[in-house]
């Protein structure tokens, strides 16, 4: 892939794929729509075109997917929180979010959503089945630091200004900065 790939906004992977101008792309089930609209099919017929696996595994690892959530918070300072939190309740009730995901490419926080889908979509039946091997993104609130260091170190290998080794070790180095953990090298 070109260097120019680094300055590309972040639906550009996906419509790619699923135009063809990609043969694979690293993204998330939630990008499966705008997927399908760049392949002229739809959201139900999509797994029919498309393959969604895990990661491979790594050395000494399991393949292997990322799953994310969606969190719902109420600030202290809420005027009413005890009815903020009503609503959260209400929200995350297995109903609603059955109600918020039928016929998206969205797995249900609380598995017991899938079985109120009827039917339930393909894709999100299978997506759901790479959940067994799933791991959560760590848990440190300086996540988001972290996070722009990886994107930064795949930048810098992409584009060309370090290799490999070098944009690791740098991205390493940050990393233990920010989150105060040992680097190990």
């Amino acid at each position: 892939m070109s260097g120019a790939v680094a300055s590309n906004d972040w639906l550009a992977s996906p419509r790619h794929v699923g135009s063809g101008q990609s043969a694979i792309g690293i993204g998330g089930s939630y990008e499966a729509e705008i997927v399908a609209e760049a392949a002229g099919t739809s959201l139900a017929s999509l797994w029919d075109r498309f393959v969604f696996a895990p990661f491979p595994a790594g050395p000494r690892g399991v393949p292997t997917t990322a799953a994310g959530a969606m969190a719902y918070v109420v600030l202290r300072q809420s005027g009413n929180a005890k009815a903020a939190m009503r609503l959260v309740e209400w929200l995350t009730t297995t109903e609603r979010l059955a109600e918020r995901t039928a016929d998206r490419p969205m797995i249900p926080a609380r598995h017991s959503s899938l079985d109120l889908l009827d039917p339930a979509p393909q894709f999100v039946v299978e997506t759901a089945r790479l959940f067994s091997t799933a791991v959560n993104r760590p848990k440190i609130v300086e996540y988001p630091l972290v996070s722009a260091q990886l994107q930064g170190m795949v930048e810098a290998v992409i584009t060309g200004s370090l290799r490999p080794a070098a944009a690791v070790e740098r991205a390493a180095d940050i990393i233990g900065a920010i989150t105060g953990r040992p680097v190990i090298h």
